[in-house]
Formats: C-alpha cells, structure tokens, sequence
C-alpha cells in the first residue's frame, strides 16, 4: 500500500503490484503548468522478462 499524507490528511492511496521495490514522483508546479515524472522500478522474480505497458 502506497500512500501520501499532508498535514495528517490521507490524500491519496494506492495498491502496490506485486514486484514494486520503489515508486518516486517529482512534481513542479509553475504558474498553471504543473510538469510530473514518476519513476517505478520493479523486481522481476519470474524466468520470464516483464513488459511494462
């Protein structure tokens, strides 16, 4: 379970995948133009590669 918290108010919650070792987010917000990057990384424990879509 990932969540967000501000001031002690939940914002947002989501279920992890299974796999999910991290999950980053860096927003910026200028003027009205709001720019967001998110890095997931993953563990991949099958003998298979796994394809992220």
């Amino acid at each position: 379970m990932l969540s967000y918290r501000y001031n002690g108010e939940l914002l947002w919650s989501a279920n992890c995948p299974e796999g999910t070792r991290s999950i980053e987010v860096e927003l910026q917000v200028k003027d009205h133009v709001a720019t967001v990057i998110s890095t997931l990384i993953y563990d991949n424990k099958e003998d298979k590669p796994l394809e992220a879509v």
